[in-house]
């Protein structure tokens, strides 16, 4: 059986499990009795499980192995929203827990100097991604020291839908703007401006917490 039928028979799988998912939420809404609530959700839990090992096995199917000299000093450049906000400096705002901001500062510094660590290409998309222990960063090659970071992102539980949703959602974006980061991505007014989104998002990821300060409050980007 080939890559793709393997894919194909692990969607399937996920499915099913997604809709046994369904039931066992409607069971637990109509139960009355706590044993009973307790036995569905330990039954709910066990299907989670399952799904989040597919979703592993699913992520290794589509990845694949790069053999790309990543160059010294690069520029690295941020995609943004049709709103004209910084999507990666966005998700790590609003949707990354503190705990993973030195991973997540890891990566890009590596990528900027030139070690990108959990480098992958991801086959149904076709650019690349860093990747280490639940948090994952998308980005692309403009040309050679030039690279435009999509999107960051925590590869969590149980959320395989959200997760494919938002490397399709970027892509989408990518898509409409890539002509205009190829066209303008040598150009140094442009190389400074991106330079600054950098320094921003590092700054964030080197912030502290305040107190009563809201955290990690997710919205659409």
């Amino acid at each position: 059986m080939g890559k793709d039928a393997n894919y194909t028979t692990i969607s399937k799988i996920k499915l099913l499990l997604y809709k046994e998912c369904i039931i066992y939420n409607r069971m637990i809404l109509a139960a009355t009795d706590p044993s009973e609530i307790a036995d569905l959700r330990e039954m709910l839990a066990s299907i989670k499980l399952k799904i989040e090992s597919l979703d592993e096995l699913e992520e290794l199917e589509d990845e694949q192995e790069v053999e790309e000299y990543i160059t010294t000093n690069n520029n690295i450049f941020f995609l943004l929203s049709d709103t004209g906000k910084i999507i990666a400096l966005e998700s790590l705002r609003k949707n990354i827990p503190r705990d993973y901001y030195p991973a997540f500062k890891e990566l890009l510094l590596g990528l900027k100097v030139g070690k990108a660590k959990g480098l992958k290409r991801l086959k149904r998309y076709g650019y690349l991604e860093l990747k280490d222990f639940k948090i994952r960063v998308t980005f692309d090659k403009l040309s050679n020291g030039n690279y435009i970071i999509l999107d960051c992102f925590m590869k969590k539980v149980d959320t395989g839908i959200s997760y494919r949703n938002n490397l399709a959602n970027r892509t989408s974006q990518y898509q409409r703007k890539q002509k205009q980061f190829l066209a303008d991505h040598t150009k140094e007014e442009f190389i400074k401006e991106h330079e600054g989104y950098f320094i921003e998002i590092l700054s964030l990821l080197e912030s502290k917490d305040l107190e009563g300060e809201e955290k990690n409050v997710a919205r659409s980007i």
